[in-house]
């Protein structure tokens, strides 16, 4: 068998021109120097790829993620107001939406203007539930105090108590409210 054995050693000069030298370096690499002085590692033709190897095992699955926080409430909405009294002569019709229900006092008339008579009242809530009393300056209707309102539109028909003065206050009283949310009412009057 034939062979060429070549020390490994530092690189020589520049050939003569025409010439190459081929040479081995410290790193047991072989090198190609041309007449003009530039080095080439020399390699051989790549060799054919080889087979693919096996398919490794599945990775196990990530940990579940933690659930976001939840948003906040959105505003409340803004009371509605409270409609026109009718003129002395005429039936009159108070209408109102309160949107955010709470336990308090809405005065439904500050002054009232001539004499009526109250008498029916048609009221309604879209959520929850609450209890109603109209009162003549401070002085609760009978027929309309105590009144369980719901989501279903119930109407109460006043049977005392329920004449209006001239300069007198109409007021709308809510308690023991529960989630309740859009009070329509109508209260109506006779002269």
């Amino acid at each position: 068998m034939a062979k060429i054995i070549i020390k490994e050693d530092a690189a020589p000069g520049t050939p003569p021109s025409g010439y190459v030298y081929i040479y081995a370096k410290a790193d047991g690499l072989m090198y190609i120097k041309d007449d003009l002085g530039v080095e080439t590692l020399a390699t051989g033709n790549t060799g054919p790829t080889g087979p693919t190897g096996p398919t490794g095992p599945t990775g196990t699955a990530g940990a579940d993620g933690t659930n976001g926080t939840n948003g906040t409430n959105g505003a409340t909405g803004a009371t509605g107001t409270t409609g026109a009294t009718g003129t002395s002569g005429e039936p009159g019709i108070i209408n109102g939406l309160i949107g955010f229900v709470e336990d308090k006092t809405y005065r439904l008339e500050l002054s009232a203007k001539g004499t009526k008579t109250l008498t029916d009242l048609v009221i309604q809530l879209a959520s929850g539930t609450c209890t109603v009393a109209i009162q003549i300056d401070g002085v609760n209707v009978t027929g309309h105090a105590a009144l369980s309102i719901t989501t279903t539109e119930q109407t109460f028909t006043a049977t005392a108590a329920n004449v209006v003065g001239s300069g007198t206050t109409i007021a709308l009283i809510i308690s023991a409210s529960a989630s309740a949310s859009d009070l329509s009412f109508s209260l109506k009057s006779t002269p």
